[in-house]
């Protein structure tokens, strides 16, 4: 009786991987560029509509107006705003577009195709979209996935949506989130959910191309050492984060610290460098290290404190360094 338990066992095993990969192979695939269509994006739950700020009374955004686009890309599209000595209104623009490179340990897993743009209201929006590489049942598969952010003009977050689709339906998950002073109104796969906001403007962390709102949160900060609470969205939370999430407001805090400039090199072409600038970030949940160019998001390395090679986590723009960087000088 054992001995057909198991071979029913074995059965069904085999079973299952021969329809899983049949449905894998058969299930349509895209080739086209992830940034083929992010222009046409718009999964974001509906917002009230705003006339842009009148003259005199708005805040003015941080701007790229006096930076240079990063130099290895001299054909970055980065718009300008009016300088603030001025009543000001705000520009329809485009502040960054890329494609990011994503590592676990010394394994590439994922890339994320984005934009970064501000609205003529003052507000502003990233929309990505990506694919996360994973193997089931030994058959390589894949998550697709379709993301927007909305900030105000001052990057609270306003909304978030996020749209992932796997094969056979696994690991398929819908959100959209509107964020205001009481909180964050959650409608996630068809459950809806509140969870306690910080007071003031905080960071939204998602995924991956969240990080790219983070040289923003720098180039407007005045001194060279700040904190911002932080407030994840979009990965299905542990139970430990669930118990939190019933805690008066999140209490995770991103302590940011400017290092200065330091010289970085592709790690296959070690002629081809760049000078950054150097942040180091600190949590109660990671240590990482933030490079950016002006306003423009360049890599983002986050290590344990033991530097366990497989720990490893690393964002980096692709389309810069198509095989990441490292700091010049230094071995991979």
């Amino acid at each position: 009786m054992k001995r057909f338990l198991l071979i029913a066992f074995v059965l069904i095993i085999l079973i299952g991987t021969g329809l899983f990969w049949l449905a894998n192979e058969l299930s349509p695939k895209s080739d086209a560029p992830l940034d083929a269509s992010l222009e046409s994006v718009n999964i974001l739950p509906p917002q009230e509509k705003r006339s842009p700020a009148p003259l005199g009374q708005s805040t003015p955004a941080p701007s790229s107006a006096n930076q240079t686009s990063p130099t290895i890309n001299p054909s970055m599209k980065v718009g300008s705003i009016p300088k603030p000595d001025r009543p000001t209104i705000f520009q329809e623009q485009m502040l960054e577009r890329g494609m990011l490179g994503v590592e676990a340990g010394a394994k590439r897993f994922a890339e994320e195709a984005y934009i970064l743009r501000q609205h003529a209201d003052g507000s502003f929006e990233l929309v990505s979209q990506g694919k996360i590489k994973f193997k089931f049942l030994l058959i390589d598969s894949e998550w697709r996935y379709t993301q927007a952010i909305r900030w105000e003009s001052d990057w609270r977050p306003l909304s978030f949506a996020l749209d992932m689709k796997g094969p056979l339906g696994f690991g398929n998950r819908q959100v959209q989130a509107q964020i205001d002073k009481s909180g964050a109104h959650i409608h996630s796969d068809g459950k809806d959910s509140e969870r306690p906001v910080p007071d003031q403007p905080f960071f939204l962390l998602a995924f991956f191309s969240s990080f790219t709102a983070l040289p923003q949160w720098v180039a407007k900060e005045k001194s060279d050492s700040f904190s911002l609470p932080v407030l994840g969205l979009g990965m299905r939370p542990t139970q430990e984060a669930k118990n939190r999430s019933s805690a008066p407001s999140p209490t995770t805090q991103i302590a940011f610290k400017k290092i200065g400039s330091v010289e970085i090199q592709d790690k296959k072409d070690p002629t081809k460098k760049m000078t950054v600038q150097r942040y180091d970030l600190a949590s109660e949940n990671f240590n990482s290290v933030l490079f950016v160019d002006g306003a423009h998001f360049i890599g983002l390395l986050s290590e344990p404190p033991d530097k366990s090679a497989d720990k490893r986590f690393f964002v980096y723009r692709e389309d810069l360094f198509p095989e990441g960087f490292t700091l010049a000088g230094q071995a991979r």
